[in-house]
């Protein structure tokens, strides 16, 4: 089995991350890019971001926490996660506090 390994880019949770990439199956093999069980979304565009700059071909998400998902499930979960993050973030900043992780990251384009 031919399996690819890349730097992650655009990931400011885990800047000098790797993932993994088996083009036979087209699996994204990763560990801290999404997870289904998490309730908010930090990082936006991270996970599209490295299938873009990569040039991959993914149609499932094989984590290494949570559960295998097709791809639309995931990126639908992120979008779900990622507005809920920017709900918390505003609210905590409405309140005059701080949420770790807040501002929701959106990567340089």
């Amino acid at each position: 089995m031919e399996v690819h390994v890349y730097h992650a880019v655009s990931q400011s949770h885990m800047a000098e991350g790797v993932f993994a990439y088996v083009p036979r199956d087209k699996l994204l093999v990763q560990g801290d890019f999404f997870d289904v069980g998490w309730e908010l979304y930090f990082w936006q565009n991270t996970y599209i971001d490295n299938i873009r700059h990569w040039n991959l071909q993914v149609d499932t998400d094989v984590p290494v926490h949570g559960r295998v998902l097709p791809l639309p499930q995931v990126l639908q979960d992120i979008q779900r996660m990622t507005k809920a993050a920017q709900e918390l973030c505003d609210r905590t900043k409405a309140a005059g506090a701080f949420m770790p992780g807040c501002p929701v990251k959106t990567p340089a384009r």
